[in-house]
C-alpha cells in the first residue's frame, strides 16, 4: 500500500539549507552530497555537459579569476553547474 504524500513526508531526513550550510563554513562537501557511485558516461554532444567548477582552482589565487568567470558562466547560461575538489 502506498504512502500518502504527507505521510512520506514525515519521514524525510532534516536536511539544513544551503544558507545554514555556508554560515558553518566547511572544508569539505558533506558526506550526503557526494556521489561517487554515479555512471560517469560522457555525453555523445560536447555542448550538453553540464559546467564543471573546481573548488581548488577558486581557492587558488592563480587559477581564482578564471575559474570564477567559469562560475558566472554557468550560472548566467545553464542556471545549474557541478562542483569538484
Amino acid at each position: 500500500m502506498a504512502l500518502a504524500p504527507s505521510e512520506s513526508l514525515e519521514w524525510s531526513l532534516p536536511v539544513p539549507s544551503v544558507q545554514e550550510l555556508a554560515i558553518q563554513k566547511l572544508d569539505k562537501v558533506p558526506l550526503r552530497y557526494v556521489r561517487d557511485d554515479l555512471d560517469q558516461t560522457t555525453p555523445s554532444n560536447p555542448s550538453l555537459r553540464v559546467p564543471l567548477i573546481d573548488m581548488n582552482k577558486l581557492v587558488n589565487p592563480e587559477f581564482h579569476e578564471k575559474e570564477l568567470q567559469k562560475l558566472h558562466f554557468a550560472c548566467q547560461e545553464w542556471g545549474v553547474f557541478q562542483f569538484i575538489y
